[in-house]
């Protein structure tokens, strides 16, 4: 008998899971602390006892963005949970701690050049700071206006993923960069509103979790093609190339879509 669905071993394998393990982990989480929450059973081991095993995985894994959307969502669901500063303030300080010394104990060398050459790209302008290096001159040489929807640069690397920015202001000029991030600006204030507007406690958490998973890409690739922060493989939301990226930011607006419908609808109390 043949498969029905030609290729579906194929489709399977090239589904990145420790890309998208940070959005599923963020959403459960989400529901975890609203029901400890709601039943005042939140403890900080508990938070530890799950954070710890993930943050473990995604650091082995080698996907430094995966590992850093995983630890500022959680942290910032954490923070939204109204949990005492002092738990928050050592969660934080442990957390640091561990990643530190992952770092220094286990890092390979081209994770540690990646900070050197951020830090001072023309050590190796030709060599490993070359893609800060020619990110920067491709967004200084773009002017206002740009050099036109369509003209070619061909000095960026993985210029329709991880800079795609760099392509946008290089094409279209500063103006459409800086509507570009005062949009981002925008939206992360009218979430904002919306999560102080949804009267239940599980859908304002799922919000702030959407707003991590989404924002944290979209400022961190415009920051990066900057030259100010550590460049790594991240895309922006709807823009850069890539299918996969693509559904699951569609599936993030359409949760807050979804969230904000029923935004009014009152939650069911428990019976005394």
């Amino acid at each position: 008998m043949t498969d029905p669905i030609p290729h579906l071993d194929i489709l399977v394998a090239d589904i990145d899971v420790i890309y998208i393990s940070p959005f599923l982990l963020i959403v459960s989480i989400a529901g975890i602390f609203t029901e400890w929450k709601e039943n005042k059973r939140f403890t900080l081991v508990k938070a530890f006892s799950y954070f710890l095993p993930p943050l473990l995985l995604l650091l082995l894994g080698g996907r430094d963005f995966a590992f850093l959307l995983y630890f500022i969502g959680y942290a910032t669901l954490l923070i939204s949970s109204r949990t005492k500063w002092p738990a928050v303030l050592s969660f934080l300080g442990i957390s640091v701690t561990i990643v530190v010394a992952k770092y220094y104990l286990f890092a390979k060398p081209y994770e540690l050049d990646r900070i050197t050459y951020y830090l001072n790209p023309y050590l190796d302008p030709n060599g490993k700071g070359y893609q800060i290096i020619q990110s920067m001159r491709a967004i200084q040489s773009a002017g206002l206006w740009g050099h036109g929807f369509g003209s070619t640069l061909n000095t960026v690397p993985v210029l329709e993923s991880d800079y795609i920015f760099v392509y946008l202001v290089h094409s279209l000029g500063l103006v459409a960069g800086t509507a570009f991030f005062i949009l981002g600006i925008v939206l992360v204030a009218r979430l904002i509103r919306t999560i102080r507007q949804v009267k239940d406690l599980y859908g304002s958490m799922l919000l702030i979790g959407i707003m991590t998973l989404f924002f944290t890409p979209f400022f961190w690739s415009i920051f990066m093609s900057l030259g100010l922060v550590p460049p790594t493989s991240v895309t922006l939301p709807f823009v850069s190339y890539g299918n996969e990226q693509l559904i699951l930011q569609m599936a993030l607006m359409g949760l807050v879509l979804n969230i904000y419908r029923r935004k009014d609808i009152q939650p069911l109390t428990k019976a005394s």
